[in-house]
């Protein structure tokens, strides 16, 4: 990876750091234009006394944006200050506190942040034209004896997993509508 020098502001001072991720800085911009922020504080995601919700979910945003798939595998990414600085911190959390993180996340939060996300995406004009409807089936890896087997047809089997029904642009991408709670007696409906 290409170490690249940046230079920020920490506590009204100049400073420099190396990064190999810098690159994600760069959807700071897009994320204050568009009021992504807002979006995010109004959904209320939970707080600590030295992580604001907003820096938190900015913490998980990093990690995508990035392309690490497996968070766990490797922590290296979490000393890297370029990803801390989009999130508005030095450095990232462990993987430790992602994990426990994301079990107090609960769907209201989840639906309050998508109303928002859609209300910026209806703004920017990125919802218009054709909608797809599809369904969708996300494995679980853990204990899964109250799901059901729903096919996955990325995996070419039936598996343990939730099915969800997701509503998109093909145009821009863009999910409009998700339900994570179809079961299969009411998917035709």
């Amino acid at each position: 990876m290409l170490m690249a020098p940046v230079s920020c502001l920490r506590d009204g001072q100049p400073d420099e750091f190396s990064t190999s991720l810098g690159g994600i800085l760069l959807f700071s911009h897009l994320i204050v234009k568009h009021q992504i922020d807002q979006a995010i504080s109004a959904a209320g995601y939970p707080e600590s006394a030295t992580l604001p919700g907003l820096q938190s979910v900015l913490a998980f945003l990093g990690l995508k944006l990035s392309g690490f798939r497996r968070y766990s595998h490797d922590d290296q990414w979490c000393m890297d200050s370029g990803l801390g600085l989009f999130a508005g911190m030095n450095v990232l959390p462990k993987t430790a506190w992602l994990s426990s993180y994301s079990f107090r996340v609960t769907r209201d939060m989840n639906l309050k942040f998508l109303q928002a996300m859609n209300a910026v995406w209806r703004s920017a004009g990125l919802l218009e034209g054709p909608q797809c409807l599809d369904f969708t089936a996300t494995p679980c890896w853990g204990d899964g004896t109250y799901l059901e087997n729903n096919w996955s047809g990325k995996r070419r089997e039936a598996l343990k997993s939730i099915l969800a029904a997701l509503a998109h642009s093909p145009d821009t991408g863009i999910i409009s509508y998700a339900d994570a709670s179809v079961r299969r007696e009411r998917e035709t409906d």
